[in-house]
């Protein structure tokens, strides 16, 4: 009889063992996709302002469209598309496109990108 109830006690301790260990690697794996789903978000950015500082202005131009295609209310997208028009004196699309860019935006803010 005694041997009976360490033996369910050690199986009740390797269950709850077990699903320890699963809730922190479930745990893991959902920091991990959220590192590399900000890494990823920071990618454009990252790419945009290298073609930026190195004025490549109509490159910057077409990336930005392709990735408007991909995520249409995406404030930094907008921001170095006026930019990039306005370093090629394209003054009309460039304030089309910061006139979006502020209308997309929830009150001047997003993503901490200060407008006004």
């Amino acid at each position: 009889m005694l041997l009976r109830e360490i033996n369910q006690g050690m199986w009740a301790l390797v269950y709850l063992v077990g699903a320890g260990v699963c809730l922190n690697l479930i745990r893991a794996i959902a920091a991990s996709y959220r590192t590399i789903k900000s890494e990823i978000e920071n990618m454009f950015y990252t790419s945009a302002r290298a073609m930026y500082e190195t004025g490549q202005h109509q490159e910057l131009i077409d990336y930005c469209h392709e990735h408007l295609k991909k995520k249409p209310k995406d404030a930094y997208a907008y921001w170095f598309l006026g930019k990039a028009h306005f370093e090629r004196e394209e003054y009309d699309q460039a304030l089309t496109v910061l006139i979006e860019l502020a209308r997309s935006t929830h009150r001047g803010k997003k993503n901490g990108l200060i407008l006004f």
